[in-house]
């Protein structure tokens, strides 16, 4: 595999170099030497952008493939996505069949649409190159027959059978096609631009979308890896028509080929060999261990202290508060379900709580006993799934789940568990779920394709649950109130925390607090007199 994967590369890069230095000839190599040493920097500027081009390709793909295919982690998306790149070295870029096959090995299942998602990338990809191509042309006809096809598209899409298809073309997927593919696309062609403005002189914005768009669709269909030598070729020409000098066409475009096509090219190649074995045990399809057993004798080190005890302090005044208003005084029996390490346990068992606490990783279950014991408090601990507890009917007065429930993403499994929740509570007993508030676009982005890739408490396959649209819950009703908390980021350093803690309360208070970070809701058991 690795030979034949050598010999591929090599094969493609002496078809560019032969093509390259074609060119170069042509050109005349004196004037690319003296071109050549004014323009190396412009190269990592190239790069740079490429490297944006990617990252946001990767969010599109991650964000369609997750439509069918919850529970691939966003760290192991990027491992493949990027592991995976020199395939798309290939005629129409077949070869990228390979990131699907791999994914399509988690979820069987799920294998047309994760094929599915493939096609409608690459038909986005060339929509988006083709808007460019018209825009720069004052093309609109081509426009408006472009925005037809794709409403056309749209209402096929939702008259559909498929489920594959209605998914893929609803609004929200589309709206996130769109955006996501001119944003994408449009960062080669301002790399263009500013390589020629460098070399010499510039050339219209709207020249270079033009000179890259038709380039990159002519290399496409040309059935050979990568556009080698047709691509290139065509963007030389262009450039030529447009007034900029035969010396600076060639140099302009080898680099930006350099910057884009090929630096994507060895950045794929760097990830696999950096994530191979990762890469290939998700094609061997191994047992994974539980989550959150083999991230325990980490985990306390995942939020920093200060940050872990802010959230703990204010989470518990919430409670408590409710608690209290509700007649519900201390000696009462509380449940922790999802209690992590413990943290939250002891300090409502330090209030004066009759405690208990379960948790589905029975390595984070061990971790909080040693916690409760180091602290002195004596609490019930079990290992238990949340959608099947171990207790008896009427068991607790309240019980609360602090980041638990975006953690079961089976279908129902959200509505199984809280109805277990519901059986355990006594007759106007409270539960408080607790929850990431991704109702802010932007803190949604943050935690489903950012969070996970630099802390691993979450790995991108959770089903977040909103306050606007709680599930529910038969023998209960959610109490219309909710608390939100928090808006500062969890990395604000201490100092800035308490510098900005006012003006946090008051954002809290304000029409702005559904956008906060945390929020709190109650789902109050009927049949009690607590209010």
């Amino acid at each position: 595999m690795r030979s034949l994967l050598t010999a591929f590369v090599l094969t493609v890069m002496a078809i560019g170099l032969v093509v390259t230095a074609l060119w170069l000839r042509y050109a005349g190599m004196p004037a690319f030497a003296e071109l050549s040493a004014a323009s190396v920097a412009t190269l990592a500027g190239v790069a740079i952008l490429s490297t944006v081009n990617l990252s946001i390709r990767w969010v599109r793909w991650h964000f369609l493939t997750r439509r069918f295919v919850r529970n691939v982690p966003a760290r192991t998306s990027l491992m493949l996505y990027f592991g995976t790149l020199p395939a798309f070295a290939t005629p129409l870029y077949l070869g990228e069949f390979i990131r699907t096959a791999l994914v399509a090995r988690r979820v069987p299942e799920a294998r047309p649409a994760v094929f599915a998602v493939w096609a409608v990338e690459r038909l986005a990809d060339a929509t988006a190159l083709l808007v460019f191509l018209m825009l720069a042309r004052g093309h609109a006809f081509g426009l408006a027959a472009l925005a037809t096809g794709v409403g056309a598209l749209w209402l096929a899409g939702r008259r559909a059978r498929g489920r594959t298809l209605r998914a893929l073309l609803e609004p929200r997927s589309l709206a996130m096609l769109a955006a996501t593919s001119l944003v994408a696309w449009a960062m080669p062609a301002l790399a263009l631009w500013g390589v020629v403005a460098q070399l010499g002189p510039s050339i219209p914005l709207a020249g270079a979308a033009q000179v890259f768009s038709l380039g990159t669709l002519l290399g496409g269909v040309a059935l050979l890896p990568l556009g080698t030598g047709v691509a290139g070729s065509s963007m030389i020409v262009q450039l030529d028509s447009l007034g900029v000098a035969s010396q600076v066409s060639v140099v302009a475009v080898a680099i930006f080929r350099l910057g884009t096509t090929w630096f994507a090219l060895g950045l794929g190649l760097l990830a696999f060999l950096r994530w191979r074995r990762p890469i290939l045990s998700v094609a061997r399809q191994p047992v994974a261990q539980e989550h959150f057993d083999e991230l325990a004798a980490e985990y306390g080190d995942q939020i920093p202290a200060a940050v872990r005890d802010r959230l703990v302090s204010r989470k518990i005044d919430i409670m408590g508060g409710w608690l209290r208003r509700s007649g519900v005084a201390p000696g009462a029996q509380g449940l922790d379900l999802g209690c992590g390490q413990g943290w939250y346990a002891v300090e409502m068992a330090r209030l004066g709580y009759a405690m208990s606490a379960c948790d589905r990783a029975a390595a984070q279950v061990d971790q909080a006993r040693r916690f409760i014991a180091a602290e002195g408090q004596t609490i019930e601990t079990t290992s238990a799934d949340a959608r099947s507890l171990p207790y008896s009917d009427a068991s607790f007065d309240f019980a609360y789940g602090v980041n638990v429930m975006h953690h079961v993403i089976d279908p129902g499994g959200t509505s199984r568990a809280l109805a277990e929740v519901v059986r355990v509570l006594r007759p106007g007993g409270s539960f408080f779920l607790q929850e990431i508030n991704t109702e802010n676009p932007l803190f949604a982005f943050y935690m489903g394709y950012v969070f996970p890739l630099i802390r691993e408490i979450d790995d991108g396959t959770e089903a977040w649950v909103k306050p606007t649209s709680l599930p529910p819950v038969a023998g209960a009703r959610w109490d219309p109130d909710h608390a939100y908390l928090t808006f500062l980021p969890d990395f604000t350093p201490a100092p800035l925390v308490r510098l900005f803690g006012p003006l946090e309360r008051a954002l809290e208070r304000s029409p702005l607090r559904a956008w906060s970070a945390h929020f709190v809701a109650r789902l109050v058991k009927e049949g009690g007199s607590r209010s």
